[in-house]
């Protein structure tokens, strides 16, 4: 741990292979190398554990495992933002991160059709 009291960057937070796997298996396989790029780093965001739990089921989710997951993505969201602000990423690389994180909360936060 440094004088700030954070980790040495060697150190990465808790991670689950078979997480990014899973998540990497979902992402479509034809895109723009840039999107590609964009979407395996969102990939592994979402596989770490870099949050605390999310807060309790936002009004209209679908279930709590919705609510649950979709905490997750928007923490992810912020991490994403964070990552890519100390990267200097391109507005491209910001968004082929961003936007599938921003798809999967919003279709999570989405209450479902009776």
């Amino acid at each position: 741990v440094d004088p700030a009291g954070l980790p040495p960057l060697g150190a990465p937070p808790p991670f689950s292979s078979a997480a990014m796997r899973a998540a990497a298996a979902k992402l479509p396989q034809a895109v723009p190398e840039e999107e590609a790029l964009g979407a395996a780093l969102a990939a592994a965001i979402y596989s770490c554990r870099l949050a605390p739990p999310a807060p309790p089921p936002p009004p209209g989710a679908r279930s709590a495992a919705d609510a649950l997951a979709a905490g997750a993505a928007d923490a992810a969201m912020c991490e994403v933002l964070a990552a890519c602000d100390g990267l200097s990423a391109s507005n491209e690389m910001r968004q082929s991160a961003h936007t599938p994180l921003w798809c999967v909360k919003a279709l999570l936060d989405t209450p479902p059709q009776p």
